[in-house]
This record gives C-alpha cells, structure tokens and sequence, in this order.
C-alpha cells in the first residue's frame, strides 16, 4: 500500500493556515518592449495566496546567509489550486506581515516527487 502524499499536503496546508499568516507569492515577469523608449515596460506580477510562516535562521555566520535573511514556509498548495513550480523562476517575491522580501533561494520539499512544502531563503527589499 502506497503512501497518501495528497493527505501530507493538506496536513502541511491546514497546519500553516492555522499557525501562520497569509502570504503572496509575486511571479514577475518582463513586460513588453517600447520601441520609442528603448525600455522593457514592467508587466504586473501574476498573484498567488498561500499560507505560512516566518522565522529568522538560526545560524550566526554562513557565506551563503546573510544576518537579515528570514526562512519563510509555505505549502504549495491543494491538487485543485496548486501553486506554479516555484523552483527555477527568476525575480520572485513573497509578501508577508505588509513587508516584501525578494527571493534569494527556494527548494521544494517533496518526497515520492509531490511538493508538500516550500522552504524560501528571504531578504527584505528596502522600502525607502
């Protein structure tokens, strides 16, 4: 008998709903070119709710950790509202508790090849 992965991912999704916060994934994506400006225009970022938590490493020096970094959870999102493959896309943000972190790594927990969880290395964007 095979392992129910669909019930781990709702598990891990009812467990951060409860215990975090609402987060926004923001995929953005170059917009199109203006030829008059020479420029890329910026295109709106495609929106994804999940839920999650926020937590500070617990590491006090790493070369690929900064102080200001933050560990941040999410699950990846139930079979009939999943998240997008977060893995490999360049210029992600997360949005969290009215601050914006850009995404410096994300990995996928997901055993037998089913994303239960992702694990997002964040770094605040400064505001001013």
């Amino acid at each position: 008998m095979g392992t129910d992965w669909d019930s781990f991912v709702e598990q891990a999704r009812q467990s951060l709903k409860e215990d975090g916060m609402e987060i926004s994934v923001a995929i953005k994506t170059p917009g199109a070119y203006n030829a008059v400006t020479g420029k890329t225009e910026d295109a709106d970022p495609d929106i994804y709710t999940t839920h999650g938590v926020v937590t500070n490493y617990e590491v006090e020096t790493d070369a690929l950790i900064s102080p200001e970094d933050v560990q941040i959870i999410t699950h990846a999102g139930l079979k009939s509202n999943p998240l997008p493959d977060l893995l490999n896309k360049k210029n992600l943000e997360l949005i969290a508790a009215g601050k914006t972190y850009e995404v410096i790594n994300v990995k996928a927990i997901s055993p037998a090849g089913v994303v239960i969880i992702y694990k997002f290395q964040a770094r605040e964007i400064d505001s001013g």
